[in-house]
């Protein structure tokens, strides 16, 4: 009985200690999700596993703990991993105590967290952090954070990175929130080896990844925000990139495509590259500029070759623009805040530019042609009343006054003499021109802690253009990100802009400069002149106001207060996404934007402006009886209101997955596989009024009907354009068109790196869209590329890798073109018509497009092999790159069998190519301690050709030697012409390809054009020189184009009355027999009778004698900037104060010989337009 109780006493204690020793053991997760206070996470590790600690407090208080995850582990587990890194020890007690000691034995460990920056305050990725003397090294995450465990509080860290200045730091100096074991916040901020562009980047932006330089083997350059920020010559974005990266053409002529990368991909289609904000496609260009303060831009990325921008799919044809905003920072200390202000006093357009005669030489040049007999045989007095708006000028009133015998010859001679001392510039200057002046005020706040970081701005500018226009914009972002776990990120932007035009739109019989310079805009008082000859006769003007008891008069100076016109425009985009790391590498990332535009916008003429007053007196029918009453058919009271309403919604989704592993620190592999979709729709309503009050709001009912389909009969002033026959209105009161585009796109993208010897890179994309229908084998055009690159400084039989980085590169690939949304398609297009004629039968349509089931993309095929560069420890680096892009299947109207019913379709018309070469260098002439000095230049050469288009007019000589895209020459090709001067009587001549000399059009043959160049610039880009002397910088930009050519300004007047001014060219004419020796403007006859084939006028427009050389270079900006020094403005509580002041476009050179600015001129047609002066613009930058 004994033995059995002892036995049984015996196996409850062994049970009881089995379930002690159980509860001690057991297992469970434990995690901490940032770091907090040793003492919290020891009492919450008691609680989960119902165990006790003995320790001293004031021993644990110095230590933190986390972030930290132990995954199924014991209670000793988790003990291990909280004391870690402290000179802690535990031991056990018994089942269910331990203690917690200082251990001696214990080797002191010191964590370093920190944080590294570029100069800007981007985040650098892959910077090298290592322990000098010692063996811990790191490197920073995709925010630039690591954390490093060096062996002591006193030791030194060198942080590097491949393209900035190394810097070493003591940790017992260093700036940052220290505590007993380790320092929580470290901020490394690097400067970049040539302060300029970085030829040798950190990353590849693509928009869906960033790559390290070295494992990418794209063509691609990156512009950093703060050197966008100092351009403040335009607003936009994208304007401020000119000269800065090669292959980016800018372009400001009158009617020139403004921006090109690496030539032209489509002669129809949009030829802008694709523009990306934030990883997501921009569906409008208007809205980068409305969206993007240039003061937010962290930086640029240009993809330029098949390679770096395929990922994009048919939307890359063009090259891609990546534009990446501001952050903040994680961990920083404190709000920082930034104001960045400026004003820009621009003057106004020079009248001289403009090449217009003065009063006297218009006087001297109008009696030679009006006293020649044969000008009044041309245009008799009686023949000028005839007309429907009979209009005889000042001028010709003294001529026919003097031809009927009303005035004598010495009469004539003091009214011409009086109106050749009238001068209107002035008037022009002071009545129509108003000094431009731009200013912009931009404040931003950022900062972070460990788990968020944020940015957000807000910013007003207001722009008054010389032609008393105006625009106030207004824009507001913010930017969030969290770090919610070590494996989950995300992010939200949003941006709003709200803009305001107010448009000075006066009712000009023709272009401002076109008046005739004698007429005068008011009187020495002030007071408004009337101008109402401009349009009729006195005689007729006052028969039609008293027939239709209704004013009518016109008077430039009053047009500008009755004439109203506004434009609000508002853009909202919300762009958020995040990233969760799965497991080791693999991450899977999703994103959506939404974005919402509108623009609204009217006009409203009122009763006081001509354009309104002749519409009503044209609708009004004269009096059945003499004296009686008109009948009016239009209200007589109120004005003409229209207005516009553009709307454009959009909205992408985007899911990827991408896996990034090493391997043996040999193999590097980084996939990524997603899918997109895209959706916009525009939305377009206009409508128009008449009778309509402006103040009240209401307008006047009128019968549409009838005045559409019958019109008026008998009225006072027809409106056809002869002058004669009855009013027909053309109205249309209310009109809607709605487009929508969608896209559907599949998409994968490889990396792989040996050794950081050897890269490939390649990508494959599939793209539907709602253009093609359901037509597969239009659908399913596969878009890839593929890449290699040696980076042969990392070989080992490279011995000056120190100083030097060589990396040779090639791809090759296809990226792609679709129509726009009502060009054309597999099905039929509509356009639905609503005629009053036929009320009652229902709506009409009208086939716009027919189908055309072949229709296919456009491809672009593209090489490109390229060398990276860099010598002397970076003081010399850059880039070469050549390309060769084969674009097919053009798209455009081609011509088709006219038994089909058509002349023409919307399909796929030929073929072109690009071929050209890139380069870029950087260099650090001189960097001292107090001096430096830096360098960048770039150069860009491209040469396009045709070389297959199916034109949907049948091609000759008079149609083909104005079209900017012909088969076998450039794009914007310039023809012309064999010029053979003047024949004896003053016509043009020119010289046919065998050689034969011909007068006349219809002797011309196609082969008689001749290629003259192009007016897209062969030879581009720009240099920047950036010097540095203590707190003073100075910087100035050279831009150049060179190599393509543009029409000659010329005399377009060759008969008919004399109007409006003239080009001083006029005066150099053709007189009398023998001067055919000394010019080639051909003579001026008065009728305008002759046909073209009788007097050939084309041959001397568009003369090879008449082209020029287009290539200029101008220096667009100087900047001059000191930094105050900080104990200047420590007392402020400012950290950073920088005053500036630029000048813009102060000297240009050019190779033309009549003074024709490029950027002011329209190349293709040979006119100019008014020319801006130099401008000087005054800044301020704080930073709090």
């Amino acid at each position: 009985m004994k033995i059995k109780l002892l036995m049984y006493l015996a196996f409850s204690f062994s049970l009881l200690s089995i379930g002690n020793t159980t509860l001690a053991q057991r297992t469970n997760t434990f995690t901490l999700q940032r770091s907090v206070p040793l003492k919290s996470s020891l009492k919450e590790l008691e609680k989960k596993f119902n165990v006790h600690f003995n320790f001293n407090d004031q021993l644990i208080e110095r230590y933190q703990s986390g972030p930290l995850h132990v995954e199924n582990g014991t209670v000793e587990d988790c003990l291990r991993s909280l004391l870690q890194k402290t000179n802690l020890s535990f031991r056990k007690l018994d089942a269910n105590t331990y203690s917690i000691f200082e251990d001696k034995t214990k080797q002191s460990k010191f964590v370093v967290r920190g944080l590294v920056l570029d100069a800007s305050g981007a985040p650098l990725r892959n910077a090298s952090v290592k322990e000098l003397g010692g063996a811990a090294a790191t490197e920073s995450d995709n925010q630039g954070q690591f954390e490093i465990e060096v062996s002591d509080s006193k030791s030194k860290i060198r942080v590097s990175h491949v393209s900035f200045q190394a810097i070493e730091t003591k940790l017992d100096t260093a700036r940052a929130k220290a505590s007993a074991n380790g320092i929580e916040r470290l901020t490394i901020i690097l400067n970049t080896k040539d302060q300029l562009i970085d030829s040798v980047t950190v990353v590849v932006n693509s928009g869906y990844q960033k790559l390290s330089k070295e494992r990418s083997t794209g063509s691609f350059s990156v512009v950093k925000g703060s050197q966008l920020a100092e351009k403040s010559g335009s607003m936009n974005v994208l304007d401020r990139l000119e000269g800065l990266t090669p292959g980016l053409a800018v372009n400001y002529g009158e009617g020139n495509d403004k921006m090109l990368m690496r030539g032209v991909s489509s002669v129809n289609l949009s030829r802008k590259p694709l523009v990306v904000l934030d990883g997501v496609p921009m569906a409008e260009y208007n809205d980068i500029e409305s969206l993007v303060n240039p003061q937010d831009v962290q930086d640029v990325t240009m993809l330029r070759d098949a390679t770096a921008a395929s990922i994009w799919g048919a939307q890359a044809a063009n090259g891609v623009i990546v534009i990446t905003t501001k952050s903040g920072n994680f961990n920083s200390e404190g709000v920082k805040i930034n104001y960045d202000g400026f004003v820009s006093l621009r003057g106004t357009p020079s009248y001289d530019y403009m090449n217009r005669m003065s009063s006297s030489e218009f006087i001297d040049a109008a009696k030679g042609i009006m006293l020649d007999p044969a000008y009044v045989n041309a245009f008799p007095l009686s023949t000028v009343n005839s007309s429907g708006y009979p209009k005889i000028y000042p001028h010709e009133q003294l001529f026919y006054d003097l031809n009927a015998g009303l005035i004598n010859d010495a009469s004539a001679n003091r009214g011409w003499d009086s109106l050749s001392v009238l001068n209107n510039r002035a008037q022009i200057e002071k009545y129509f021109y108003s000094p431009s002046l731009l200013t912009s005020h931009n404040m931003n706040f950022s900062g972070g802690g460990k788990v968020n970081r944020f940015y957000s701005s807000v910013s007003y500018n207001r722009n008054n253009k010389y032609d008393k226009s105006s625009k106030d914009r207004f824009t507001v972002s913010l930017k969030e990100e969290w770090n919610l776990s070590p494996r989950l990120n995300i992010d939200l932007t949003a941006n709003m802009a709200y803009e305001n035009y107010n448009t000075n739109q006066m009712s000009y019989p023709m272009g401002l400069d076109d008046y005739t310079p004698y007429a005068m805009f008011a009187d020495a008082s002030g007071n408004a002149l009337d101008q109402s000859y401009l349009y009729l006769t006195e005689t007729a003007r006052q028969a039609a106001i008293s027939k239709s008891k209704l004013p009518l008069s016109y008077v430039p100076l009053n047009e500008e207060g009755n004439l109203l016109n506004n434009n609000k425009n508002f853009v909202g985009r919300v762009n958020a996404g995040f990233r969760l790391g799965l497991i080791d590498g693999l991450n899977w990332s999703s994103r959506a934007q939404f974005q919402k535009g509108f623009d609204k916008g009217y006009s409203f003429a009122n009763d006081n402006v001509y354009r309104t007053q002749l519409e009503k007196i044209q609708f009004t029918a004269n009096p059945t009886v003499a004296g009686g009453n008109p009948t009016y058919y239009l209200p007589i009271k109120g004005g003409e209101y229209s207005t516009q309403d553009n709307r454009n919604t959009s909205w992408t989704f985007r899911t990827q997955l991408d896996y990034e592993k090493k391997i043996n620190e040999l193999h590097q592999l980084t996939l990524l596989a997603g899918f997109e979709s895209r959706n916009t729709i525009y939305d377009i309503q206009r409508t128009y009024t008449k009778g309509y009050d402006f103040q009240t709001q209401k307008y006047s009912s009128f019968d549409q009907k009838f005045l559409e389909s019958t019109g008026v009969s008998n009225p006072v002033l027809s409106s056809s354009s002869r002058g004669v026959g009855n009013s027909i209105l053309a109205y249309i009161p209310l009109q809607n068109a709605e487009s929508e585009l969608r896209f559907v796109s599949f998409y994968g993208n490889a990396a792989y790196s040996y050794d950081n010897r050897y890269n490939f890179n390649g990508s494959l994309r599939y793209d539907q869209s709602n253009l093609f229908g359901k037509n597969s084998s239009s659908q399913n055009k596969p878009i890839w590329s593929t890449g290699l690159s040696w980076n042969i400084h990392n070989e080992s039989f490279f011995t000056a890798a120190d100083q030097t980085k060589l990396t040779l590169r090639v791809t090759y690939g296809i990226a792609g073109n679709s129509p726009k949304p009502g060009l054309g398609g597999p099905y039929d297009i509509l356009y639905a018509v609503n005629d009053q004629r036929f009320e009652g039968l229902g709506t009409g349509y009208i086939i716009i497009s027919p189908a055309n089931n072949q229709l296919v993309w456009e491809k672009t095929n593209t090489f490109n092999a390229g060398i990276d560069f860099a010598f002397l420890q970076n003081r010399i680096s850059g880039s070469l790159d050549f390309y060769d892009r084969q674009t097919s299947n053009l798209l455009g109207e081609r011509p088709v069998d006219p038994t089909t019913g058509w002349s023409s379709s919307f399909g796929n018309l030929g073929d072109l190519y690009n071929r050209g070469f890139e380069l870029g260098i950087n260099t650090r002439n001189i960097s001292k301690e107090d001096f430096q000095w830096s360098t960048n230049f770039n150069i860009a050469y491209n040469k396009s050709k045709i070389t297959k288009l199916k034109n949907y007019v049948s091609p000759n000589a008079l149609n083909t030697v104005s079209k900017p895209f012909v088969e076998g020459y450039s794009a914007f090709s310039l023809l012309a012409f064999q010029y053979a001067g003047l024949d004896q009587n003053g016509n043009p001549q020119v010289v046919k390809e065998n050689g034969e000399k011909i007068s006349f059009t219809r002797d011309l043959e196609l082969q008689d054009v001749n290629y003259e160049g192009t007016t897209q610039p062969l030879v581009y880009g720009g240099m920047t020189n950036t010097f540095n002397y203590k707190n003073v910088g100075l910087s100035f930009l050279l831009v150049y184009n060179f190599g393509h050519v543009m029409r000659q300004e010329l005399n377009n007047v060759f008969s008919g009355r004399i109007q409006q001014n003239l080009s001083r060219e006029f005066d150099k004419r053709w007189k009398q027999a023998g001067d055919e020796a000394i010019t080639n403007i051909p003579k001026y006859i008065p009728s305008d009778s002759q046909s073209e084939n009788d007097r050939a006028i084309t041959f001397y427009n568009y003369a090879d004698a008449n082209v020029q050389s287009a290539s200029y270079l101008r220096l667009r900006d100087v900047t001059l900037s000191y930094v105050l020094p900080k104990d200047l403005i420590r007392r402020l509580t400012l950290e950073r104060v920088r005053i500036y002041a630029q000048a813009n476009n102060i000297l240009l050179w050019t190779k033309n010989k009549d003074n024709i600015d490029p950027e002011y001129y329209n190349l293709a047609s040979g006119y100019r337009v008014p020319k801006m002066p130099a401008f000087y613009t005054f800044g301020l930058n704080l930073n709090f």
